[in-house]
């Protein structure tokens, strides 16, 4: 199977916050600098393929019961695991796109490729939170025009010698922008969301579509991972009328979780009890058109660094090796 691996980075947030108030993730709250670096050297050394990085720039107060307060700055904390790992690529997984300025975010991003060798990703989102939009002066309902205009800015900077751009929320010209990305012509951009919006979305400005998880309401939502193929044909018509013929991905994890009105998190679609389950759910996932995915050991979570580090090397050991 040709399927590639993402895998979170722990102890950087702390949702749903009842794991980790003395619940089985608590450890996650007292990892150090060394830990961090050793738990991202492990990852690297198994052969994952990626590691992800989940951001909230701030959380409104009514939100923090089912969501916790503990989220980092996605980029700050991927160029720290860029920097203690060789191969992994580092991923936001997601960041919301419309709290950032494009063009800090395209320099960013683009000294981080450069830095790391070429392993930058990002996953984008258009947010969920009136009162983070708010607090970053982002009007919530304008939020998908602004993260489309953003994206659009981004790959002007990353591609042009003399990027100029006039739009509703973002103008420059006469400028120049160094360094431009290692990777060309930009890193692999994902747009996270269960809407169809969101993978129309990834299909015209992406590079991959990150459905997994997401709030169940009205549609038109991704629903069923057997709607797959379909959608993914009308993703490479609105790509060759572009003109544009680059590796489209789908990232899906395995255990899919469903988020309810409230963000509370409920149970997943799957929950595997081994690894025979686990590869034969990869193998049907890819004949879908899913090209990445995350996967976890069957059971309780683990309760110690060393029971995570453990559930690393099972997981390289009886999934990813029998994937390759």
């Amino acid at each position: 199977m040709a399927v590639k691996f993402l895998t979170p980075m722990p102890g950087l947030m702390r949702y749903p916050p009842n794991q980790f108030d003395g619940g089985p993730s608590d450890w996650q709250t007292r990892m150090t600098c060394s830990e961090f670096q050793l738990v991202a050297r492990t990852i690297d050394d198994l052969g994952f393929d990626a590691v992800s990085v989940s951001e909230h720039l701030v959380l409104p107060v009514d939100l923090v019961p089912t969501m916790g307060s503990h989220w980092p700055h996605a980029l700050t904390a991927m160029a720290f695991l860029a920097g203690c790992t060789t191969r992994l690529r580092v991923n936001s997984m997601a960041m919301v796109l419309p709290n950032h300025h494009p063009v800090e975010l395209a320099k960013s991003i683009a000294t981080l490729d450069v830095l790391s060798g070429g392993r930058a990703m990002a996953t984008f989102g258009v947010g969920m939170a009136p009162g983070e939009s708010a607090a970053m002066g982002m009007p919530f309902g304008r939020r998908g025009r602004a993260t489309d205009e953003y994206a659009r800015a981004m790959h002007v900077l990353w591609t042009e010698d003399r990027p100029s751009f006039d739009g509703e929320f973002v103008q420059f010209s006469d400028v120049v922008f160094e360094p431009k990305p290692l990777q060309r012509p930009h890193p692999p951009l994902w747009f996270a969301g269960r809407s169809l919006i969101s993978l129309r979305r990834a299909a015209d400005l992406g590079d991959g579509w990150a459905p997994s998880g997401g709030l169940l309401g009205k549609g038109p939502w991704f629903e069923s991972d057997s709607q797959l193929p379909d959608l993914l044909d009308e993703v490479a018509e609105r790509r060759a009328q572009s003109g544009n013929d680059r590796p489209f991905d789908v990232f899906l994890a395995l255990e899919q979780p469903e988020l309810g009105p409230d963000h509370t998190m409920l149970p997943p679609r799957f929950a595997p009890s081994s690894a025979a389950q686990i590869l034969d759910e990869i193998g049907r996932l890819e004949a879908l058109g899913v090209t990445w995915t995350m996967v976890t050991r069957p059971g309780d979570p683990a309760t110690t660094l060393e029971g995570h580090l453990d559930d690393l090397h099972w997981l390289a050991d009886e999934i990813l090796a029998a994937c390759r």
